[in-house]
C-alpha cells in the first residue's frame, strides 16, 4: 500500500502553484543598434543570455554555434558603464573576440556569454556579428 498524502505527493491541490523563477524575474530593457535591422528596444524576462534575446527577436546575430562560444557570430559592443556591471570576459572569450572583425578591447563581448540581469536594465549596445 502506498501513502498518497499531500505531504508525499506535493502541495494542496487547491493552492495556486508558486510562480516560476522566470515569472518572478524583473524585465530587462535592452536598447539595440543593429546596422542591418535598425534601432530597437527589446524587453526580456527570465534567465536568458543576450544572444538568445537578440537571435529570438530577429536581430542580425547569427549565433552559428548556438551559444557554445566557438564562432564569434554573436559579437556585440557593450559600452561603459554597462561593461563594468557584468563579469569580465573569460580568457577563452577574449581569445575568440581578438579574432573578430571590429574587435575593440573593453567594448567587445560575445553576447552568448552575457546573462541578462537587473544590472543591465536599460543597456545600450551595438550588434557587430560576423
Amino acid at each position: 500500500m502506498t501513502d498518497q498524502s499531500p505531504a508525499t505527493f506535493g502541495s494542496d491541490p487547491h493552492e495556486a502553484p508558486a510562480p516560476s523563477a522566470s515569472a518572478r524575474a524583473p524585465a530587462t530593457t535592452v536598447h539595440v543598434l543593429d546596422p542591418r535591422c535598425g534601432e530597437r528596444t527589446l524587453e526580456a524576462a527570465g534567465q536568458q543570455t543576450l544572444m538568445e534575446l537578440l537571435r529570438d527577436r530577429g536581430m542580425s546575430v547569427m549565433a552559428l554555434c548556438g551559444g557554445g562560444m566557438s564562432c564569434g557570430t554573436c559579437h556585440v559592443h557593450l559600452p561603459q558603464p554597462w561593461a563594468d556591471r557584468i563579469a569580465a570576459a573569460s580568457e577563452e572569450e577574449a581569445a575568440i573576440l581578438e579574432g573578430c572583425e571590429d574587435y575593440q578591447p573593453g567594448l567587445s563581448r560575445l553576447s552568448c556569454q552575457v546573462r541578462l540581469e537587473p544590472a543591465l536594465d536599460g543597456v545600450q549596445l551595438t550588434v557587430i556579428g560576423e
